[in-house]
């Protein structure tokens, strides 16, 4: 799938004119447009954060979403520590809390309820279940988007490359100046799968350090892999 005709790409290089934020904006649009008729899904989502200022291991999970109610189920392969580990969610449901199977000793407890604030949640992680997934990403980027639109202080590169083995758009944002609330990091970079124009990989970057890398210092990487659409989940895959 070509992008939308007004955005020409030829391989890493863009011409001037469509490295904008205005671009952007179209490409998230064009993506968001594509991901309204999927109903349900299931991808491999390998993620690194940095959480309480250190950097983590890999994490590998299969996850399941559907959107009608919003629910999500994820189990854990890696790393050791946590392989196993399964948390499912539904909104509006067990008032407002998730199941948790942990690992470990406490495995033996089998599934407890747990608010997706918890600090036992997000020992491992910055974002709650409520965050999860390809819809939540979409619209934080197209929020971010728009207020990156107003205030200007802004470099977008924009272009077409391969990631996974498959072509890509990667929309990165390079951001000149904080503004508390707009631009809280210094660096995003998204990329849309070609075929699907669905997400793929997000990349965030906190501000330089003196001495470090010029990029910025990695918050976080997302990656979802293996996606598939449409699968039909049933109930049971989120009532747990």
């Amino acid at each position: 799938t070509t992008p939308p005709p007004e955005i020409q790409l030829t391989g890493g290089k863009t011409n001037e004119s469509i490295n904008t934020i205005e671009t952007a904006q179209k490409l998230i649009a064009y993506s968001k447009r594509a991901f309204a008729k999927v109903q349900d899904y299931q991808a491999t989502l390998i993620k690194q954060e940095r959480v309480k200022g250190k950097l983590l291991p890999n994490q590998i999970i299969s996850m399941s979403v559907r959107h009608k109610p919003f629910s999500v189920y994820m189990k854990w392969n890696a790393p050791s520590n946590l392989k196993g580990q399964e948390v499912a969610y539904i909104q509006g449901r067990n008032k407002g809390k998730m199941r948790v199977r942990p690992v470990g000793l406490l495995r033996a407890l089998g599934w407890v309820s747990l608010d997706p604030e918890d600090s036992r949640a997000k020992k491992h992680t910055n974002h709650s279940v409520t965050e999860a997934g390809l819809a939540n990403l979409l619209n934080r980027f197209q929020h971010s988007y728009a207020l990156q639109a107003r205030y200007k202080k802004i470099e977008v590169k924009i272009g077409q490359y391969t990631f996974n083995n498959r072509k890509v758009v990667r929309i990165e944002t390079i951001h000149k100046a904080k503004i508390l609330g707009v631009q809280d990091n210094y660096r995003n970079v998204l990329y849309l799968d070609q075929e699907t124009w669905l997400p793929t990989r997000v990349e965030r970057y906190d501000w330089p350090q003196r001495g470090g890398d010029s990029n910025g210092v990695l918050l976080e990487v997302y990656n979802y892999l293996n996606v598939k659409t449409n699968v039909n989940l049933p109930a049971s895959t989120f009532n747990k």
